[in-house]
C-alpha cells in the first residue's frame, strides 16, 4: 500500500499568545504549513515551511498531541497540476500533524510569493477558534477545520503555557 504524504501546520504565538495565522481562501483561520521533506522532522519542516511562506521564523517547535488529520485521495482523480498528479501516484493521500511554537519577526516577505498565501496576522485565540469553527460548533466543520479547531481549544486550555515557556508535554 501506498504511504501518506506526511505534513505538518504549525501556530506560531508570539508571548502575548496570539496566533499568527491567515483567513484562507478555501476556509476560515488557517495555519502556515506543508509537505514533510524525506530524512526531515515534522518540527524542522514545520519552521521551514513558515517560513518559505509567510518570511517570518518559528522557534522551539513542538508537535501538538491531538490526533492528525488523514485525507484518502481518490486514485482515478486526474485533475490538478503536473505535481499533484504525481504526489497522487507516489502517495495514497495526506496525513497532517500540528505543531505549536513561538513567532519570530523576519522580513515578512514570502520566499514564494506566487503560491498565492494570504498575507498572516496575529488573532486571539478566542478569535482564531471562533473562525475555526463558525458557531462554536465542531460538528459538521470540514475535517481539517475539524483538527485546526481542536489544536486551537488545546492551545487555549493549557498547551498554551506549555508552549510560551517551550516545555513540550513529556
Amino acid at each position: 500500500m501506498k504511504p501518506y504524504r506526511e505534513r505538518v501546520e504549525v501556530f506560531a504565538l508570539d508571548p502575548q499568545g496570539k496566533v499568527f495565522g491567515a483567513h484562507f481562501p478555501e476556509g476560515p483561520f488557517g495555519a502556515y504549513g506543508g509537505g514533510v521533506d524525506p530524512g526531515e522532522t515534522a518540527e524542522a519542516a514545520a519552521a521551514r515551511e513558515f517560513e518559505e511562506e509567510t518570511g517570518h521564523r518559528v522557534d522551539d517547535v513542538w508537535l501538538l498531541p491531538i490526533p492528525p488529520h488523514v485525507v484518502d485521495w481518490d486514485p482515478a482523480d486526474t485533475t490538478g497540476s503536473p505535481e499533484q498528479r504525481q504526489r497522487r501516484k507516489d502517495f495514497r493521500g495526506t496525513r497532517t500533524v500540528y505543531a505549536g511554537g513561538t513567532f519570530v519577526p523576519g522580513t515578512g516577505k514570502p520566499a514564494d510569493p506566487q503560491k498565492g498565501r494570504p498575507v498572516g496576522s496575529f488573532h486571539t485565540l478566542a478569535d482564531a477558534i471562533a473562525t475555526a469553527a463558525p458557531g462554536g460548533v465542531p460538528a459538521g466543520l470540514a475535517a481539517a477545520n475539524a483538527a485546526r479547531w481542536r489544536a486551537l481549544i488545546y492551545l487555549r486550555d493549557g498547551g498554551l503555557s506549555r508552549l510560551l515557556t517551550a516545555q513540550p508535554d513529556e
